[in-house]
């Protein structure tokens, strides 16, 4: 139970959570306010002891809701934000959630769900407990870490960065492909036979040491290992919290480490883009993907991710849409890559789970990843001394199949 439920709408009677006004079993005290001003005023006055969730709707008159919401999340320390937001809004539940909302919930959704919700919510805030050990010396390791990140759902984050790992791994690179989608685990539809970890057991890394950790991972191809946690979106906030000693580790049992971003609670997080070497921005060519990314690129400046450590990647490019030159120009940036639209039997390989052998297949994709990986370790140092050798292999390739066809 938590101490303060606060309810924020100007128009109450509309609000799905006007009945927990009178009173719930899921908070000591319930406040409605129909100014996001009165409300800040109220929160600041608050103990730093008091649990607090707050209900935003998107009908707020004197502040913008998800300037609410922003302002709410750094107003207490003991604050849970829930936001309302209109139905099927994309672009809304997605910037809701980069402002630190933890969840959205439907304005039509039933008492009962709402009171759901919110019970996830104050569980998934509650700190965790860190162990009382010791925790090892490690340092920074050498290894790179490389995020891939995307303004929006569906953009390809997870072809991408699993596509990027077998590069770096087939450039004899011991690679890890870490899946921190929480939310939605999609390495689990390629990669079905790997165990998924609980994000509960990230408390033990806190103590644990590189040789131990890599034994954690599934190898699913040579030089490439893979580890995923269980879907639990509730504890998004929690993962995200305890993803630096993860990180560590991954720095120095590895040469190299790709991580797929998913969730939007998670992916926005300072801590883990900051502790990355590279930051992939993976968008689609359409004009709502770049309006998307141009979003997204004002958030990393403001949590002051180095336009230097980024590279930009547009997914599934075709002639219909706008141009490199154009997208360059959008995003402020030079050197875009794109990778072509991917065939249908390309793309059954890699669900298939073995995407080194996809790339091994398909000149077309693997010259484009090796072109990625080439301008990555530039970024990141690290070297890539097979490069040559991978390139000479895959043009001797295509003159086989054109000598050949």
């Amino acid at each position: 139970m938590v101490d303060i439920l606060l309810i924020i709408s100007s128009e109450p009677e509309q609000c799905c959570a006007y009945p927990l006004v009178h009173g719930c079993e899921i908070a000591k005290s319930v406040y409605h306010f129909s100014k996001g001003t009165d409300c800040l005023n109220y929160v600041e006055s608050l103990p730093l002891d008091t649990t607090i969730v707050a209900l935003v709707d998107a009908r707020v008159d004197d502040i913008a809701p998800l300037n609410v919401v922003n302002a709410l999340h750094d107003a207490h320390g003991n604050m849970q934000v829930v936001a309302f937001l209109a139905d099927n809004d994309e672009r809304m539940i997605n910037n809701a959630m980069l402002a630190g909302a933890r969840c959205v919930v439907d304005t039509a959704c039933t008492l009962e769900d709402l009171k759901t919700a919110i019970t996830k919510v104050e569980r998934s805030g509650r700190p965790v407990d860190t162990p009382d050990v010791e925790t090892p010396e490690l340092g920074e390791g050498a290894g790179v870490r490389i995020a891939v990140v995307s303004a929006r759902g569906g953009s390809g984050k997870s072809y991408v960065a699993t596509l990027l790992a077998a590069t770096l791994a087939q450039s004899a690179k011991r690679t890890l492909l870490l899946d921190a989608d929480i939310q939605f685990s999609d390495l689990a539809l390629m990669f079905g036979r790997s165990e998924p970890m609980s994000a509960h057991d990230m408390q033990g890394f806190y103590a644990m040491k590189p040789e131990a950790f890599t034994k954690l991972s599934s190898p699913i191809a040579e030089n490439l290992d893979l580890l995923r946690f269980e879907p639990s979106p509730e504890l998004a906030e929690t993962f995200a919290a305890k993803l630096s000693p993860l990180l560590k580790l991954c720095a120095h049992g590895y040469d190299a480490t790709i991580i797929n971003t998913g969730s939007f609670w998670t992916l926005f997080q300072s801590a883990l883009l900051e502790s990355c070497d590279c930051v992939i921005v993976v968008s689609d060519h359409r004009l709502p993907g770049i309006k998307a990314t141009q979003g997204l690129n004002e958030i990393l400046d403001r949590i002051q991710v180095p336009a230097a450590r980024r590279l930009y990647l547009i997914n599934a490019h075709s002639r219909p849409g706008l141009s490199l030159y154009d997208i360059e120009k959008a995003l402020a940036c030079e050197n875009v890559f794109a990778l072509p639209r991917m065939s249908e039997e390309f793309c059954l390989s890699v669900d298939a789970g073995d995407p080194c052998q996809a790339l091994r297949e398909s000149d077309e994709y693997a010259n484009e990843l090796m072109r990625i990986a080439e301008s990555v370790a530039t970024i990141t140092g690290l070297p890539l001394h097979d490069a040559q050798a991978m390139h000479r292999r895959v043009a001797q390739g295509s003159w086989l199949k054109r000598l050949f066809s």
